[in-house]
């Protein structure tokens, strides 16, 4: 996955990697051909590859990567970090 990541990261959006998953946060016209460059890396050294795609498309929200994860800390009352 370290070939997504520097796609990512060469394109200057915003991003955190999970465990299980790779959450981008950019513009449609942004991310999309990101996606597409990091697919064709990752198909030159394997035969299948596998994406999973959730976009949550908020008219005027900006940085979400991280308010909906302090949006959440607030009304628990504690951080949702481990």
């Amino acid at each position: 996955m370290a070939e997504v990541v520097e796609e990512i990261d060469r394109a200057g959006l915003r991003y955190e990697v999970t465990g299980m998953d790779t959450v981008i946060e950019g513009e449609w016209d942004e991310v999309m051909p990101v996606l597409r460059r990091a697919e064709e890396r990752l198909r030159e050294k394997h035969g299948r590859v596998f994406m999973l795609l959730a976009a949550d498309d908020h008219k005027g929200a900006r940085d979400r990567l991280r308010g909906a994860v302090k949006d959440i800390e607030e009304r628990v009352g504690r951080s949702s970090r481990i």
